[in-house]
């Protein structure tokens, strides 16, 4: 695999982490706001549902003291658990916030060091091929003259010893031509 393969796989497995990160802390703050949203409807229901009979039982109420003091104690406590809620709830989506800002600063470190290391093995390789081609262009520099010398030695042996065979000498030549003439006498 060469180096951009290798790089651009670690980007993609980050990108995932990230992205899948994303979508977890996306949910959180979903679920977060669904919460919020559903307490917040909630507590409207009650203050409306509560208010008007509250308002029309005034004259009823006002008989009736120790039940509106009840119901003035139940807001009272009520009411600071609702806002505590609302804090803890504003707390978590800026812990969310802080923890995705620490993601991306991490993430973008891991794809710095991945674009260094990548960088680092494409030096390596190049410098390991390079010496490779270096060492074979030597070792056929230094084979190559020999083998062709041996074989131009080879060759003049082939051509003397071809040409000692083919060679007749001349006492032999007359004999073989007068043995092909036919005699007449």
């Amino acid at each position: 695999m060469d180096h951009e393969t290798i790089e651009l796989a670690f980007v993609i497995v980050a990108a995932a982490a990230i992205v899948l990160q994303l979508i977890i802390m996306l949910g959180m703050f979903l679920a977060l706001r669904k919460a919020t949203s559903k307490m917040q409807s909630d507590f409207e229901q009650l203050k409306n549902s509560v208010t008007p009979v509250i308002e029309s039982a005034v004259p009823i109420l006002k008989s009736a003291g120790p039940m509106v003091e009840t119901a003035r104690g139940l807001v009272t406590r009520l009411a600071p658990k609702l806002e505590s809620a609302g804090n803890d709830l504003a707390a978590t989506a800026q812990g969310v916030r802080e923890q995705t800002a620490a993601l991306n600063e991490a993430t973008q470190q891991m794809i710095e060091r991945v674009n260094l290391q990548a960088a680092r093995v494409d030096t390596m390789v190049s410098d390991a091929l390079d010496s490779v081609d270096r060492a074979g262009n030597f070792v056929v520099r230094t084979v190559d003259k020999p083998v062709r010398q041996v074989s131009g030695i080879l060759a003049a042996v082939k051509a003397v010893l071809d040409t000692l065979r083919s060679y007749e000498p001349p006492m032999r030549r007359a004999e073989a031509a007068n043995e092909s003439e036919p005699l007449v006498r």
